[in-house]
């Protein structure tokens, strides 16, 4: 199912819309932009490049956020010393197993 809201802000980046919430159909979404709306079915065929840009996103923020958690000391110590990488590739390789990055849709 569509979500209309993060589409159309997807297609329409800083888009001024007004909704109740994200579950809202495509008409009762009001649009509030001077630039043109999309309609209805570019925001259905939009919507799998927009998920996947937005689960991209939250991948990409969740792990960062774990590197400075976790290994942003030890990268800092290990490219100032003279010291084996090994456990800091192996830590990096642990998150991005933990965190993998979602598929991308099939091109139409």
């Amino acid at each position: 199912m569509t979500n209309y809201v993060a589409t159309l802000v997807h297609l329409v980046p800083n888009a001024k819309v007004r909704y109740k919430g994200n579950d809202n159909p495509y008409n009762e979404i009001a649009w509030l932009d001077e630039r043109p709306q999309p309609t209805q079915a570019e925001c259905d065929a939009a919507w799998p490049q927009a998920q996947y840009e937005i689960a991209l996103t939250q991948i990409e923020n969740q792990r960062l956020s774990r590197y400075e958690a976790e290994i942003g000391y030890s990268f800092f110590e290990s490219v100032t010393a003279d010291t084996d990488l090994t456990d800091l590739v192996a830590a990096i390789e642990a998150i991005k197993t933990d965190l993998p990055y979602p598929t991308a849709p099939a091109a139409s």
